[in-house]
């Protein structure tokens, strides 16, 4: 890791803390518990309170995750890299690229329902922040997630892991664990929610 690499990982930390405090203050103001009523009282916790300050919890790893997966990728990219075929191997560049895809995947997803109100013209249409505000609270991390631990899966067991010695797979791999927490404690959040 050079000097130029630590600088890069912390102003994209930088601005995803600041693109975190913009969505807070502009989509998700009172979304938040914790930030709002601090931890709940614990004589009578349940298991959906245990849950939603997990929750609550993760949101704050969501800007330090995100910005690193797409950096990871970049500074992957540079020479000299390692050859394509070499790179799908890694457990931490497969992490990075298979959260890219959940988030594409997802945004897609949502894209074609909304397009489908607006084409079926329904009595209420969804406005562009209650988009935003569906597709980062409800949809994105679960996929998000759940790509990265079938890409791992996928990876494990047709004997094609293979790690890397250098410090980005490593953070890669670190960066792959958050999010498949995330996207499990966001789906157990919203199966809870359900019932």
């Amino acid at each position: 890791m050079t000097l130029l690499d630590a600088t890069l990982l912390v102003g994209s930390a930088a601005i995803g803390m600041g693109m975190f405090q913009y969505a807070y203050r502009g989509l998700f103001k009172g979304w938040i518990w914790i930030l709002e009523f601090g931890l709940p009282d614990n004589t009578n916790w349940t298991a959906l309170n245990v849950v939603v300050t997990c929750s609550d919890i993760m949101v704050f790893l969501i800007p330090l995750v995100a910005p690193w997966t797409v950096l990871l990728i970049v500074l992957r990219m540079r020479a000299p890299r390692p050859s394509w075929r070499r790179i799908w191997r890694q457990p931490g560049m497969a992490a990075c690229l298979a959260a890219l895809f959940g988030w594409c995947w997802s945004a897609l997803g949502l894209v074609l329902a909304l397009d489908v109100g607006y084409v079926a013209r329904s009595r209420r249409s969804i406005t562009l922040v209650e988009w935003a505000q569906k597709y980062l609270s409800d949809e994105v991390f679960k996929y998000v997630g759940l790509a990265v631990a079938a890409t791992w899966i996928v990876l494990f067991f047709s004997g094609r892991w293979r790690r890397s010695a250098d410090w980005i797979d490593r953070m890669g791999r670190a960066v792959g664990v958050l999010w498949i927490v995330i996207g499990v404690v966001w789906t157990v959040h919203e199966y809870l929610d359900f019932f």
